[in-house]
């Protein structure tokens, strides 16, 4: 059974709780090497997984790292009339999917029903920063996978046009300070960015004299490389 269903083994974790348990701030049942006796080899074979996908398309690997940031239920998806998280604007773009999918494929054929897709999901993205040439690093898991995926779970996720207020006050409402956000929004992706994400700041910025244009608080030799 994969990831993406439409049955109640599908994934389902809060984001926030993801991140907290990447950065050590889960408590409870988790645990590094949760699965070395239940199914030994669930961490090589993600690792092998992300490995191959990124061999034929090195972008999965910051695409897997933004997928952290998103709620695991976005996996779930609903059959009908029928809206799951995975239709909010807030996922547009989000990648990787088919990875997880294959992983848990791999893992159910050695391990039926042991390890959850939300672990996959952060196993996943700990592998994806490692080969994109950052740090390996321990990993605790043990998480479960729920059974519920709404369309509005994606409302809480951080908006492109947040102002730097708004941005405090979500990461706050998830026990995150100013550090934590400034770190895990540098994190988001690798090198490089959706355009959308700056295109407001490079042409449509509100200048002081009226007017739009480019951010003046940018450097001009940033724009001027940008821009060509």
């Amino acid at each position: 059974m994969g990831c993406s269903s439409t049955t109640t083994t599908s994934c389902s974790v809060a984001g926030a709780l993801l991140l907290l348990a990447l950065l050590g701030g889960a408590s409870g049942e988790l645990q590094v090497g949760f699965y070395s006796e239940s199914c030994p080899s669930a961490e090589s074979t993600v690792a092998s997984v992300v490995r191959g996908f990124s061999a034929s398309d090195s972008t999965i690997l910051p695409s897997l790292l933004a997928f952290q940031f998103h709620d695991a239920s976005v996996l779930l998806i609903k059959g009908g009339s029928n809206k799951a998280d995975l239709d909010n604007a807030k996922h547009q773009g989000l990648r990787g999917m088919d990875v997880i999918d294959s992983a848990k494929a791999q893992l159910e054929a050695q391990c039926p029903g042991v390890v959850s897709c939300a672990d996959i999901v952060i196993l996943a993205t700990r592998d994806a920063v490692a080969f994109t040439g950052g740090p390996s690093f321990d990993v605790p898991t043990g998480r479960r996978d729920g059974k519920v995926s709404n369309l509005r779970d994606g409302d809480a996720l951080p908006d492109v046009h947040d102002s730097a207020q708004v941005l405090r006050s979500k990461f706050a409402a998830s026990g995150l300070d100013g550090k934590d956000l400034a770190l895990l929004s540098s994190a988001h992706t690798v090198c490089t960015t959706a355009c959308f994400f700056t295109q407001d700041r490079l042409y449509n910025f509100p200048l002081p004299g009226g007017g739009r244009g480019s951010d003046p608080s940018i450097p001009a030799g940033c724009y001027n490389r940008d821009a060509q």
